[in-house]
């Protein structure tokens, strides 16, 4: 069975013909299809979708109703889940390096029976090289730059969302940010995601968006990392991207 990528769209076309370029372009590509979560709808990223729908099945979801991102993330994840146990969320604006696919499927494998681990993510901000024999690091906290997650831990999650309060001093439009409400359910639950040595993805659409990029988050002291799992390879080569 095949997974599922939540491909979640905000009409910027320009960045996601790239995304889906890079993605195409992974190994293991084979083994996936897309559904998407597009807000609002645009006849731009039709194009662009049509463009690829040779090379990947696309399943297309589109909302005409305003959802905001929590809405538009929870519903296609619902979707993804009604085919599937495992699913990777990928927003427009990120490039994989070939090899991402490789990590996520060698993570939602190894780690799906381990209570504390929630996700599996590609980013990671330090890229201590002197770790280079090591696969992965345990990362106590979530990050939303390219994700995979099993069925049983989402919705766990999700079941709570509403409940959960965000003890942080970003501003107040930011209290419903859902990424800040898990990353308070991590640290609140000891949770860890699981992320790469150096990072397998490239936000290529930071500028002239919203966004909390320094998580303002009153445990951020506690967060840390810890390398492990040696020798088994399953990166392409350590440096990220051909310049």
């Amino acid at each position: 069975m095949k997974i599922p990528i939540c491909i979640l769209t905000n009409n910027r076309p320009e960045y996601l013909d790239k995304t889906l370029k890079a993605l195409l372009q992974c190994n293991n590509i084979d083994k996936f299809y897309i559904i998407t979560g597009e807000e609002p709808p645009s006849n731009r990223n039709t194009k662009i979708f049509d463009k690829y729908s040779n090379q990947i099945e696309i399943k297309r979801n589109i909302n005409n109703d305003r959802k905001f991102i929590i809405g538009n993330l929870i519903d296609t994840i619902d979707l993804a889940l009604n085919e599937s146990d495992i699913f990777f969320v990928l927003e427009e604006d990120f490039i994989l390096s070939k090899d991402a696919l490789n990590f996520i499927l060698w993570g939602l494998e190894n780690f799906k029976n381990d209570k504390d681990c929630f996700s599996v993510n590609l980013f990671n901000s330090t890229n201590i090289l002197k770790y280079k024999n090591n696969i992965c690091f345990k990362q106590y906290r979530f990050s939303s730059l390219g994700w995979g997650c099993w069925k049983n831990k989402w919705i766990k999650f999700k079941n709570q969302i509403d409940k959960i309060y965000i003890e942080t001093i970003a501003p107040n439009d930011d209290f419903n940010n859902w990424d800040l409400k898990l990353n308070n359910y991590f640290i609140k639950n000891h949770y860890y995601s699981i992320c790469p040595i150096m990072s397998r993805i490239k936000h290529i659409g930071i500028n002239g968006i919203h966004s909390l990029y320094v998580m303002s988050h009153k445990y951020d002291e506690y967060i840390g990392k810890t390398p492990f799992y040696k020798g088994k390879k399953i990166y392409n080569n350590w440096k990220l991207f051909d310049e």
